[in-house]
């Protein structure tokens, strides 16, 4: 018999669901989602040994509400699937692009390696499956292998950029005894308590110094933060440089909250959310350092004809795939950002910035206030109904009366309007998978968030098309009563599909949505619900709803035809093949052909200054 401390009391003679169960502790694991009811007997096991679990209603949300408890926690997440581990794709493949640690632990009842039958003789290949979308793939042939390929997994989930990885356990195995001496257990549990520390290394110091020479002899420097910062913990080692050397800084898509609102050069949110700040910044900067970001097209892929030829690139991420991955690269800095920021911040001695550097940040701040009060204005005015805009000010009532809330985003407009008129006060803030910009993600990533921060506000801002994804999953925040509050911009519309069609193509394709009110929905489960038509109601009521300690919908009316300006930015990277010439809606108003608009009119004018 061997007294262990992880959790009370432990043989030395073991079942191997048991040595999961001690491996995952050892890890720091203290909370887990279980894909389904068939794995009764881990759940059981995970009681007796401290390990919180929960089971959504679909195993499609488990891997997305596994990746939002890691990208609030910190923590690696961790899911159990067994019969259909294929419903897992979408999440898995969301937390890949992203760069979220996972662990997924497939429960085969074949062992046939990665492989799974349905009702035929046909067998789906796994190991091909995910292979693109993990880091890393294993299947444990027997229960003495279960501690050295968690140490692995762990390893895999945690190193470089990170990301998810996927083990097979025979379900054979969880039954099956080992024994295992007391020193083997106690080494076991330092290699997976080391598995989880990310290895850092610093830059080196020649090219950190020739970084700093750049940025000291810049005329228009740059510097553009992705989530990288973010996972390195560098967030204020960053900000220090940018003050040091007086440089503006604007995140990517990845990066919210990596760059701080107080910062006197922040000159607004992330991308092309700041408008013609940003577009103004990245066509006249000379030198720009990236930290930690890939140049998604989320943020133009840092190429022409958005960003200038003529920008001299410093990268600096911990991965070699990623850099020169889209802009070329004149100086490449491979380490951990954190300690690389602080290796630049020794660097910098005595320089003293000229003057010319603040009138270069207060200009680009001044061209996204600009921006901001453009939208803000097209907000105050009369509307059949409620702009946008002006729901997103009355929600921002709400969260900067208190300190303590989490925002996770959900669509496509949705999350446009938040964000150009919402700043992330700091890390780990506000959630939104930039990567895949998975719809549907919302509801799931919020329930991982609240389970990461129970004393937090969680608020998701869903569109009403990408809540219809997983809305089932209102059941589990019923039953585990998860008081998140759900708002949903309801325009009866994919309505950044829709807008685009409008704009560049001049017809409505399957755009529509129905007028549903998803306030009953929450109170058909016994939680607050409301349905909201006019402004006055939005801030009593989302008072009450955080008030009522429930999970609670508040189903906000939107005017479908406000679109937000910066959606022309995203339309003119993704929407493949479109160009300035067929945005025939917008030119017309220039020439007097169609009645002047003030939503057209602010689009035009978006254009002209960015585009044209």
């Amino acid at each position: 018999m061997i007294s262990f401390s992880v959790f009370g009391r432990l043989e030395a003679k073991m079942k191997g669901k048991e040595l999961i169960g001690f491996c995952l502790k050892s890890a720091g694991v203290d909370f887990c989602v279980i894909a389904e009811e068939g794995l009764g007997s881990i759940c059981e096991r995970f009681k007796e040994q401290g390990i919180e679990y929960l089971i959504p209603v679909s195993e499609t949300s488990s891997a997305m509400i596994a990746d939002g408890y890691a990208r609030a926690s910190g923590k690696v997440g961790v899911v159990f699937t067994k019969s259909e581990p294929l419903k897992l794709i979408t999440g898995i493949a969301s937390a890949w692009a992203d760069k979220t640690p996972l662990v997924i632990i497939f429960i085969s009842s074949l062992g046939q390696g990665l492989g799974v039958k349905k009702f035929d003789s046909r067998q789906v290949e796994l190991t091909q499956v995910f292979k693109p979308i993990t880091r890393f793939q294993a299947r444990v042939k027997q229960v003495e292998d279960i501690p050295e390929l968690l140490i692995q997994s762990f390893r895999e989930a945690v190193s470089l950029r990170g990301g998810p990885v996927i083990i097979e356990v025979l379900e054979s195995l969880l039954d099956k005894e080992i024994e295992l001496s007391e020193k083997e257990l106690e080494q076991f549990k330092l290699r997976l308590e080391n598995s989880v520390q990310a290895v850092r290394t610093g830059g080196e110091l020649e090219r950190v110094q020739k970084a700093v020479e750049m940025l000291v002899g810049a005329r228009k420097p740059l510097i553009f933060s992705g989530g990288g910062v973010v996972r390195s913990g560098a967030v204020l080692e960053l900000n220090q440089l940018a003050k040091r050397l007086h440089i503006p800084l604007i995140s990517s898509m990845g990066g919210m909250g990596s760059v701080l609102p107080e910062n006197p050069f922040y000159i607004g949110p992330p991308s092309y959310l700041s408008g013609e700040a940003f577009h103004t910044a990245i066509k006249e900067a000379d030198v720009v350092l990236a930290v930690g970001c890939v140049f998604s097209g989320l943020d133009g892929f840092g190429l022409p004809p958005l960003w200038s030829k003529d920008i001299r690139f410093i990268q600096v991420n911990i991965d070699p795939e990623h850099i020169a991955y889209n802009p070329p690269c004149e100086l490449a800095i491979l380490g951990d950002a954190k300690l690389i920021i602080s290796q630049m911040l020794e660097q910098v001695g005595s320089y003293s910035p000229p003057e010319e550097r603040k009138q270069w940040s207060e200009r680009l701040k001044k061209l996204n206030q600009a921006h901001r009060e453009r939208e803000i204005n097209e907000a105050n005015r009369s509307w059949k109904k409620i702009h946008p805009a002006k729901l997103v000010m009355e929600v921002d009532k709400i969260i900067k009366s208190r300190e303590e809330f989490y925002i996770v985003l959900d669509g496509g407009n949705t999350c446009l309007w938040v964000g150009m008129l919402e700043d992330v006060p700091g890390p780990r803030r506000a959630f939104f998978p930039t990567g895949m910009g998975t719809l549907g993600s919302g509801l799931p990533m919020a329930i991982g968030v609240k389970k990461a921060v129970p004393e937090g506000k969680v608020i998701l801002v869903s569109g009403d098309g990408s809540f219809l994804y997983n809305a089932q999953e209102f059941e589990t925040l019923r039953k585990y009563q998860i008081p998140v509050l759900v708002i949903i911009f309801n325009d009866s519309a994919w309505n950044m599909i829709r807008a685009g069609q409008v704009s560049f193509v001049g017809a409505i394709y399957g755009t529509d949505l129905p007028s549903a009110n998803y306030g009953e929905v929450a109170k058909s489960y016994g939680c607050f619900g409301a349905k909201i038509t006019e402004l006055k109601e939005i801030e009593p009521v989302l008072k009450q709803a955080l008030a009522s300690g429930l999970p609670a919908v508040v189903d906000v009316e939107l005017d479908p035809g406000c679109v937000p300006d910066s959606l022309i930015s995203f339309a003119m990277v993704e929407f493949e093949g479109a160009n300035l010439s067929l945005a025939g809606g917008l030119r017309s108003i220039l020439s007097g052909k169609q009645k002047l608009d003030i939503r057209l009119l602010n689009q035009a004018k978006y254009m002209i200054k960015n585009f044209w």
